[in-house]
């Protein structure tokens, strides 16, 4: 036995719109295009689509997770960031759009780079999104890299991840608790640490606060205690000219400009995202 589309879409955008989820038909029809592995356009518009009963559970099982207020890029597992998809899971930051910017940065800088060679290291690595879009976008072939993370479970996802783009000969991924178990210098150290206040975790949307660890959000007292953390050994992994990206909360400029050259790095600039904001800040030793 089969079942129609309209009325599956119908009847789960009711769903959604009891549940008070913005534009309720959309994800309801987009929901469906990933349990189908179809186009969203060919679902919107061919009404003679039909879903047998396996089709069907696994549809309205995720239906009810998106009531739930989990992330559609969660009930999916993947996240699509700088136009491409990585996995993700629940052990992993859902990647931002705004972290998008921190990839531009770090790609101009490497096509501004004198060096042919360059050694590029990410800390807090989680899915791998960031040094992997690094890597893709550039089109230096000398780029070698190494992206560290404290938790294995993420650093199984960013493997994993590494394997799809086929990078597994030009970058590492490692546990490290930072600098802990790093040993070589690099020219790049670019990292989007933790950056919330702790005070702030608990008004955060439950799609944010129920569904993102709390190790990829919390930054402790004024969201700085990571920027700290980093500071403090960022000198001896950084070569004689090299840069550090770090994506930033709001109105964390000052306070990490000071931090950082306390430790002898110069601030180069800060990049606003597209809402606006400070989003990346650049230093240089």
């Amino acid at each position: 036995m089969t079942y129609s589309k309209k009325h599956l879409i119908n009847y789960c955008t009711e769903l959604l719109k009891k549940k008070k989820i913005k534009n309720p038909r959309y994800e309801s029809i987009l929901i469906l295009s990933q349990t189908l592995k179809k186009n969203f356009l060919e679902i919107f518009y061919n009404d003679s689509i039909e879903l047998n009963k396996k089709e069907i559970k696994k549809y309205l099982r995720r239906v009810y997770q998106r009531t739930l207020l989990k992330p559609i890029s969660r009930i999916n597992g993947k996240r699509e960031f700088y136009s491409r998809n990585f996995f993700i899971s629940k052990y992993v930051l859902d990647p931002r759009p705004e972290s998008e910017t921190l990839v531009s940065v770090v790609k101009r800088i490497i096509e501004n780079s004198s060096k042919k060679s360059l050694k590029i290291l990410e800390l807090g690595v989680g899915s791998g999104c960031l040094i992997i879009s690094v890597f893709l976008e550039s089109k230096n072939k000398f780029l070698t890299g190494l992206g560290v993370d404290i938790s294995d479970r993420a650093i199984n996802l960013a493997k994993k991840n590494l394997n799809k783009y086929d990078l597994a000969n030009s970058l590492e991924i490692k546990k490290s608790n930072w600098f802990s178990n790093v040993e070589k210098k690099f020219d790049l150290i670019i990292s989007n640490p933790p950056y919330l206040d702790s005070d702030e975790i608990n008004f955060l949307d439950d799609e944010v606060k129920k569904y993102d660890p709390l190790i990829s959000l919390d930054g402790g007292k004024n969201g700085l205690e990571c920027y700290k953390n980093i500071s403090k050994d960022i000198w001896k992994y950084l070569n004689v000219g090299g840069m550090v990206c770090l994506e930033i909360g709001f109105n964390q400029s000052e306070a990490l400009q000071s931090i950082f050259e306390r430790q002898g790095l110069v601030k180069v600039f800060t990049k606003k995202d597209l809402l606006n904001k400070d989003r990346v800040i650049v230093f240089k030793k």
